[in-house]
């Protein structure tokens, strides 16, 4: 949900910097333009919030594998020369 709220924050951002660069560049010239009214804001509005949640969607499916490491008997380590030694201690008979 994070990345989808980041993503749309971003798209906002450039549709409010275009709807400003439009107003700007091109009302104060006194020119007409159909890039900002309020149909195509509306649509506008609708892609910025329906993208992400497109693009993110595969994310919501996407496994995570726990291993459980509870049980896990730790390695057992052997001195090979405790074992030549003092073989008894390990279960093993005299050679």
């Amino acid at each position: 949900m994070i990345h989808i709220a980041l993503m749309t924050s971003v798209y906002l951002t450039v549709l409010l910097s275009l709807e400003r660069y439009v107003r700007i560049c091109y009302l104060c010239q006194m020119r007409e333009t159909s890039l900002v009214t309020e149909a195509n804001l509306k649509y506008y509005l609708i892609t910025v919030l329906v993208l992400p949640a497109l693009f993110y969607t595969p994310k919501f499916f996407e496994l995570d594998f726990v291993t459980e490491t509870e049980n896990v008997q730790k390695p057992i380590t052997v001195d090979c020369g405790e074992v030549i030694i003092r073989p008894q201690i390990y279960g093993y008979s005299a050679l």
